[in-house]
């Protein structure tokens, strides 16, 4: 049932997205040209997917800090860091840049205080941050973990120069990411028996809580669904926004209940019952809390390797009350 959108319920999972309009983002690309190399680690891309949304996270956990329960932290310093953080994001003066450097062929780059570390930057609001591809890659680096080192990171932009008070923030802000997160799994159809799976991903960065106005930012991104397909990260959510809302209004939240992946001869199905609400720029936006989302993603076999068809992924809706697998 769709109803003027008055006070919020307590979400159980939300997901950010860019609203833009467009096919689903690879993130990498791996072979799609019919060549078996040049692939790009998984460690490598957790970063650039972090690097999207890490702004999302922090204005996620500032929100959370005030409206608990489930705060984010109840550290005095890692809240005072949130603040600041927040407010450079929410002033577009910190933009992410991250670069890939290797410390085996650039000997010392990485070297501070005695140690090598895995990432390094400058004390200034948008300095490259520089990862360093022989830890990451050897660690097998995460999307949280990506998100640790980042946030580490973005404390040294605000003159933070104490690397453990750091760590430990970076620490606090992965636990925050994997608190609400989704996961489901699939082997890819046409994958043959090379145990190719998929890795569906939608981590809680959540603004819209304990009753609170959703925080719809100046930066116009709320949210990302993530999938593994064995080779790239893929940014699913470009196609599906735009859908959900009527012209003049835009996604500012998006929740699923559940998620699963299931085979559909040469493609996978995504399905989820979702709750979200659309906005317009200015006064009350409305709740969409009876349809249930199914993401048709095609797959393409280039050499002995398969992957999504990022140009032909459908999303189809149905109302809960007419939808016998899923319901309500």
């Amino acid at each position: 049932m769709n109803q003027v959108f008055i006070k919020f319920s307590i979400l159980t999972l939300l997901i950010f997205a860019t609203p833009s309009i467009g096919f689903a983002e690879r993130l990498g690309a791996c072979g799609l040209g019919g060549s078996n190399t040049g692939c790009e680690s998984k460690s490598r891309q957790a970063f650039r997917v972090a690097a999207r949304v890490i702004d999302d996270m922090i204005i996620s956990c500032k929100e959370t800090n005030f409206f608990g329960p489930g705060k984010c932290t109840v550290d005095p310093d890692e809240k005072e860091l949130v603040r600041r953080l927040f407010w450079v994001f929410d002033q577009n003066q910190e933009v992410v840049k991250i670069e890939f450097k290797s410390e085996r062929e650039n000997p010392g780059f990485f070297l501070l205080d005695g140690q090598v570390r895995i990432a390094k930057t400058d004390l200034h609001l948008g300095s490259v941050i520089f990862i360093n591809t022989d830890i990451v890659n050897s660690n097998q680096t995460d999307i949280s973990d990506a998100l640790a080192i980042l946030s580490h990171e973005l404390g040294h932009h605000l003159g933070e120069t104490d690397h453990q008070k750091l760590d430990q923030f970076g620490a606090t802000i992965k636990d925050f990411s994997t608190r609400f997160q989704l996961n489901a799994s699939e082997l890819l159809p046409g994958a043959n028996n090379s145990n190719q799976f998929v890795d569906l991903s939608i981590f809680n960065l959540t603004s819209m809580t304990f009753g609170r106005l959703p925080y719809a930012g100046t930066r116009g991104r709320n949210a990302a669904l993530i999938l593994w397909d064995g080779f790239d990260y893929i940014d699913l959510t470009p196609e599906l926004l735009p859908i959900l809302c009527e012209s003049g209004y835009r996604v500012i939240s998006l929740t699923a209940k559940s998620t699963a992946l299931a085979q559909a001869g040469d493609s996978l199905v995504i399905k989820a019952p979702i709750f979200y609400t659309c906005m317009p720029s200015f006064g009350f936006g409305t709740n969409h809390a009876d349809l249930n989302a199914y993401g048709t993603l095609p797959t393409k076999k280039i050499g002995d390797r398969v992957f999504i068809d990022v140009e032909h992924i459908k999303w189809d809706m149905k109302k809960c009350t007419e939808d016998p697998e899923l319901g309500c």
